[in-house]
């Protein structure tokens, strides 16, 4: 089975009695950012540009919309089965939120958390105390140089966004398939744009740093929808084309 028809189905699997997509939607990519009391939907206006650079550039069919996701509601919860985690303030979880999730990510739901610190703070403390209450027995790790992440589409050494952290992905993973990925990079921040569509943030590099950014983004989105893959047969053709 393709993993973009799974994660497409995966709200099924809890909500078998109702319509959760409508007819000619069902087949697009929508993001859902998850809610908490705080600036969680800071990157909203770069995840849209991201979007449409997605569209440009595969063959994902995406929407536009940004979808809300309060973990207590998991009718929307389960129909948004990609997740995206953004903020520089500390935040937290009810027992009935981590539950909720930690189904979710079990049932191949991914969950995209990108912070927008410039250093670690309040922020990465939250990020680490919502691992432990997901997977106690886990940890975020850091992921390959080789790991299928870095060319799932593009070539990449490392992530980019608005702040050089040469540390690499932070990832998690089940049964070979990455459920939390995390980055201190503020990817999305490089993205983003304000009401007049310029962009936010200065980054280092600009537009060297913002295009691959969105070659990062892809990677992660690409990853989250693409088939089921060895990790050394990704997008072959395209590589060798485009290997420097």
């Amino acid at each position: 089975m393709k993993r973009r028809e799974f994660i497409l189905s995966l709200a099924s699997l809890f909500l078998l009695n109702e319509k959760l997509f409508s007819i000619g939607k069902s087949s697009f990519f929508e993001i859902g950012v998850i809610k908490y009391d705080g600036p969680y939907n800071m990157r909203n206006t770069g995840l849209k540009k991201l979007l449409w650079e997605i569209s440009k550039r595969t063959s994902i069919e995406v929407s536009f919309d940004i979808a809300d996701i309060n973990l207590l509601n998991t009718k929307k919860l389960f129909a948004h089965p990609f997740l995206y985690l953004t903020g520089d303030s500390d935040f937290s979880f009810s027992k009935k939120e981590i539950k909720n999730l930690k189904d979710f990510l079990s049932f191949g739901g991914m969950v995209f958390i990108d912070s927008a610190e410039k250093e670690k703070g309040k922020f990465d403390n939250s990020v680490k105390k919502l691992i432990k209450k997901l997977y106690p027995q886990k940890k975020l790790v850091k992921a390959p140089e080789n790991h299928v992440i870095y060319r799932t589409f593009n070539l990449l050494d490392r992530p980019y966004g608005r702040f050089y952290k040469n540390n690499g992905f932070l990832i998690l993973e089940d049964d070979n398939r990455i459920e939390i990925i995390y980055s201190e990079n503020d990817i999305i921040g490089a993205l983003t744009v304000d009401e007049f569509g310029s962009w936010k943030y200065p980054v280092s590099g600009e537009e060297k740093t913002r295009e691959m950014a969105f070659r990062t983004g892809v990677n992660i989105i690409m990853y989250a929808t693409c088939l089921s893959y060895k990790a050394d047969q990704v997008h072959i053709d395209y590589l060798l084309k485009n290997r420097r």
